[in-house]
């Protein structure tokens, strides 16, 4: 399959006393959304993959910001909604599930995302080029699934993701994890 997309999200207004005028409105953000995939399954559905590669382009990025109020006060924080200039992000999503036997299932997924904001100034901040917030470079999952079929099942995951971006406010970072 191909797919050719727009999307569109909504502009709209911060509210809160301590928002500044020029932060109350924030404008809609445009998003241009090429993908293409395969999906393969055998003839006994014992055996089946999904690959998928996509490529977005956003304009007037939306964005989840924040500012300190008071300098002396870190409890002081305002968030709010504003517009990266563009932004862009490509990757490839696959999984693979298999039935080994009728009781056991094995099952893998791989997602590898790459972002980036395009000409996007944060305050004295220049993020052109820096990784999008929540945008993980790699996440992955396998597990195995034992059922008997009389309610009775096993199940074991493990699942990982690489480190993110919080948000557009500062540069801190989540830790990598793997999840068992």
């Amino acid at each position: 399959y191909a797919t050719l997309a727009r999307g569109y999200k909504a502009g709209g207004f911060n509210i809160g006393e301590f928002i500044p005028e020029n932060l109350l409105e924030f404008d809609p953000e445009y998003l241009w959304n090429l993908e293409t995939g395969v999906h393969l399954r055998n003839a006994a559905s014992t055996l089946s993959a999904d690959l998928a590669v996509f490529y977005m382009w956003r304009i007037d990025e939306q964005v989840s910001a924040s500012y300190q109020v008071d300098p002396g006060d870190p409890l002081s924080y305002v968030f709010y909604t504003s517009n990266a200039a563009n932004g862009r992000n490509y990757g490839l999503e696959a999984s693979l599930a298999w039935r080994v036997r009728p009781t056991l299932l094995l099952d893998a997924t791989l997602g590898l995302l790459g972002s980036e904001y395009l000409d996007y100034q944060y305050g004295d901040r220049n993020l052109d080029g820096r990784e999008q917030a929540s945008a993980p470079p790699y996440q992955y999952s396998l597990s195995a699934e034992w059922g008997q079929g009389q309610g009775w099942t096993a199940r074991a995951d493990l699942t990982g993701c690489a480190s993110f971006y919080f948000d557009t406010s500062n540069d801190q970072k989540s830790n990598p994890y793997m999840l068992v």
